[in-house]
């Protein structure tokens, strides 16, 4: 084998190893074989995610609904209550 050709082979395995790898790694954690270090390191970094987004300023929503603030009315739409469905006929 030539020298080219066994340096992209040697390659080829190695990112095969590394995919192999990262693959396990997500089937371990998928199948909760986290070790308590590791979900510190989770928590820890939830936290600090958290604590990121605390700090961003939140939008004012409006204190009115959309229709009222355009000035529309919407249509009166009758209320049904639970008396309503007890006088319905049963369905067969």
């Amino acid at each position: 084998m030539e020298g080219l050709a066994k340096v992209e082979m040697t390659l080829g395995e190695s990112q095969e190893a590394q995919a192999y790898q990262e693959v396990r790694e997500i089937s371990e954690m998928l199948g909760g074989k986290n070790s308590n270090q590791d979900e510190d390191e989770d928590e820890d970094e939830l936290e600090a995610m958290q604590r990121e987004v605390s700090d961003l300023p939140v939008p004012n929503a409006p204190l009115s609904s959309l229709a009222e603030a355009n000035g529309a009315e919407l249509p009166n739409v009758p209320q049904e209550t639970d008396e309503c469905w007890a006088r319905q006929a049963p369905v067969a």
